[in-house]
């Protein structure tokens, strides 16, 4: 164990060398050169120890060459892009306001169009390096399969937020231009290299994907690390955002085999542990390794957090009925609606932090289902869920559009700042309403700019594939 735990801190310290340099840098990774490829991919277990360097990359703080508590690792991107939906209100003044009132948000010189690209364009080059070695290190066949699946898994995850983020939904902009493709490690190219199409970049994320689902195992060391469920998962979100019904239903319920839905009483233990036995993928934190107050609990637990400033808007509260177990964490704080969904465990910063759930496969395969035309069977699966958090839930006999709106009611209801608001209007094409408590009330029809990033001026400075015509707008609606 000590070994291991070397190798991860060495293979850590390597990555973070490669990670934090200016201008483009961070498309090239000096340890492969400045230390030596054979030191750090000689064997499986060193290039293991570069994958482990991900994870951790994934839960620190990112937003060189500010310090911010709002992009200190995937989950403040999650809580991004929740916060700029229809269903989290807060007071001005507070962290992630800027987001959820639109204030510049999206245009090319604002910080986190910058930290976006620059977070996931970081996990895309070290996974890239991960697989070009990969081939050649020492150790058994089955170990480079598994590590190759998981830099896959990775890889194709970074791509499928870059390209919700910074081109419309693929149903509707199949051929526009997306995000700049790389799957080898960068080096010149990254100053010449154009924007590839949506559908090449998705291209490359279901193929990266349907590799991984094969290539893992369902065991692992940790839920914090990918497996094939989890590669699944992220397959079914992505055939689903793809319009791919069938194939997005059969992911969604590959990927929660062997997870059960939590009961009523587990939903009201603080979503803080991983072990919960909904959970297919999260974030692991210690005493030890931890973001401190940058973390989920720090924003979203208004008894204990250190920020607390998000709370859960009135009209979705509504929806719950009074039998309603998420309902009943509902309270009012001063002049808005705290949830105690997310709560800080009795040690502060060392909450779990969730990325998927089982319940969220659930609402895939219902909704896929609906819209690929098997009715029943998405009534089913909703009622499955409804019934785990209501004892007084009846099965919905609803057919057509209605049974899909039900179904989307209930992710809101269900996946509440767990980082599906902004995507969910944007594959949908559903305007941003926002009504009741909202403290910002800006709205914007379906298919608006403002829901898309720019490509960040830092990037146009050295990539001179991309050519001042070929930024997004920033206004308007997208017509297709």
């Amino acid at each position: 164990m000590k070994t291991k735990n070397n190798i991860r801190i060495t293979a850590y310290l390597f990555l973070c060398m490669s990670l934090f340099s200016c201008s483009q840098d961070f498309l090239e990774t000096k340890s492969s050169t400045d230390l030596g490829d054979k030191l750090i991919y000689k064997t499986t277990a060193s290039t293991r120890g570069v994958l482990y360097g991900i994870y951790k990359y994934m839960r620190s703080w990112g937003c060189t060459p500010h310090v911010r508590m709002d992009c200190c690792g995937l989950h403040t991107n999650l809580l991004t892009f929740d916060v700029m939906g229809t269903d989290i209100t807060m007071q001005p003044g507070t962290w992630y306001w800027y987001d959820y009132d639109y204030w510049h948000t999206g245009s090319e010189t604002e910080f986190k169009t910058d930290h976006f690209w620059r977070f996931y364009y970081i996990i895309i080059n070290n996974c890239n390096n991960i697989l070009f070695y990969i081939d050649d290190a020492e150790g058994p066949v089955s170990e480079k399969e598994a590590i190759a699946g998981e830099a896959r898994a990775l890889r194709a995850f970074a791509y499928f937020h870059l390209i919700q983020l910074y081109q419309q939904t693929y149903t509707i902009a199949k051929q526009m231009p997306g995000v700049p493709l790389y799957t080898t490690p960068a080096k010149g190219n990254a100053e010449n290299n154009p924007r590839a199409s949506v559908e090449k970049i998705y291209k490359v994320i279901t193929t990266d994907l349907e590799k991984a689902v094969l290539s893992l195992p369902t065991q692992r060391e940790s839920k914090y690390y990918i497996n094939a469920n989890v590669a699944a998962g992220i397959l079914a979100r992505v055939y689903l955002t793809m319009g791919r019904w069938h194939e997005a239903a059969a992911m969604a319920q590959q990927a929660r085999a062997g997870y059960p839905l939590m009961s009523a009483e587990q939903w009201t233990e603080g979503f803080n542990n991983m072990s919960n036995p909904e959970w297919i993928w999260g974030i692991h934190q210690t005493s030890t390794e931890n973001v401190g107050w940058g973390s989920t609990f720090s924003i979203l637990d208004f008894e204990r957090g250190d920020q607390k400033s998000f709370r859960i808007n009135d009209k979705l509260v509504e929806k719950y009925s009074d039998t309603d177990v998420r309902g009943t964490l509902i309270t009012p704080v001063g002049s808005l609606l705290g949830n105690r969904k997310f709560r800080e465990p009795a040690t502060l910063n060392i909450g779990h932090m969730v990325l998927m759930r089982s319940s969220e496969m659930l609402l895939i395969e219902a909704e896929a289902s609906a819209k690929d035309g098997d009715e029943t069977h998405a009534q089913d699966l909703l009622y499955e869920l409804q019934a785990k958090r209501d004892p007084n839930a009846r099965k919905t006999d609803r057919k057509g559009n209605e049974l899909i709106e039900l179904i989307l009611l209930e992710r809101r209801k269900e996946l509440w700042a767990e980082g599906f608001s902004l995507f969910d209007l944007l594959r949908n094409q559903k305007s941003l309403v926002r009504e009741g408590d909202h403290q910002s009330l800006k709205n914007f029809p379906a298919n608006s700019w403002k829901f898309i990033f720019q490509i960040p001026r830092s990037e146009l400075d050295v990539n001179k594939g991309i050519l001042p015509e070929d930024q997004n707008p920033n206004t308007g609606v997208y017509t297709y």
